[in-house]
């Protein structure tokens, strides 16, 4: 995580890739390949990390314990008539979290018995389909992806094709109208889009950010060849980046990790609502 000050300080994991810890101080804990972040009003950290057969939702705490909170010992064979399970129980695959407008956890894809495709964490610990997933399912017919709520109404979720590679982004209305952004390509589907204040939703679109709203979809920038973030081998530092985040204000986080997608930065930018382009961390691959 990012301090006040600028400085970043570990906030979960020893650096050792597993599973363990729960109980104690995250900063002890084992994880392994995380993948989408989601964070509470008061501060609570939810993050997705893949287990050998399903994935798993761990929770850290603003006091900064670990626990596991959905998937720790999947038995879908528990599932009840009332389409509710213990999230422990519950079996889900790699989804996306984002946060209601209710203040619950929400994720895109499927869960146990091919409940889905937007489940949501109760706050009495069960894993529930959310209203509007028969709504989801009848108007687009394909795997979840992404996640955010507009909030105007909208839920925004990536649709996947069979390879799991993007095939467009869906705004999903209450009433079950969609519009699509088939030019939009979140390359990673579980972190590639987030909401943003002022009821649009911002995402990776390759090397580019663009902004999304009902009405249309407008670039923010293009970091394809972005002069700002240096030159590696005589070239301009180009960013093709796989994790997305905004704050309150409208400033967006950019990551992009070693051997990931074709760009040559590698590190954490910010991209502040006036327009200016700070990098935060940075590493040469």
């Amino acid at each position: 995580m990012r301090l006040p000050s600028g400085r970043f300080e570990v906030a979960v994991g020893t650096g050792v890739a597993g599973f363990s810890g729960d109980g104690r101080s995250a900063t002890h804990a084992e994880i392994d390949d995380p993948s989408s972040l989601a964070v509470a009003t008061n501060g609570t950290l939810y993050f997705v990390q893949q287990g050998r057969f399903s994935s798993m939702i761990r929770e850290v705490s603003p006091n900064g314990t670990i626990e596991t909170v959905v998937g720790g010992h999947p038995n879908c064979g528990a599932l009840g008539e009332s389409g509710r399970i213990a999230a422990d129980d519950s079996v889900i695959g790699d989804v996306a979290l984002a946060f209601g407008p209710n203040g619950n956890l929400y994720m895109s894809g499927h869960g146990c018995l091919g409940a889905g495709p937007l489940l949501e964490l109760t706050p009495q610990r069960d894993i529930v389909e959310a209203p509007l997933s028969p709504v989801i399912a009848k108007a687009v017919d394909c795997g979840g992806g992404g996640l955010a709520f507009a909030p105007s109404g909208e839920v925004y979720i990536a649709c996947e094709s069979g390879g799991g590679h993007i095939k467009e982004v869906l705004a999903v209305a209450p009433n079950g109208s969609t519009t699509a952004f088939p030019d939009v390509y979140p390359y990673d589907d579980a972190s590639g889009f987030a909401a943003a204040p002022g009821g649009s939703v911002v995402a990776i679109d390759f090397s580019s950010v663009v902004r999304i709203t009902p009405g249309g979809v407008r670039t923010i920038i293009d970091l394809g060849d972005n002069r700002f973030l240096g030159r590696f081998d005589g070239h301009n530092g180009s960013m093709e980046p796989n994790g997305i985040a905004v704050d309150a204000e409208g400033n967006i986080y950019l990551a992009s990790t070693p051997g990931f997608g074709n760009g040559t930065f590698n590190g954490v930018i910010e991209i502040h609502h006036h327009g200016g382009v700070q990098v935060l961390w940075s590493r040469r691959i």
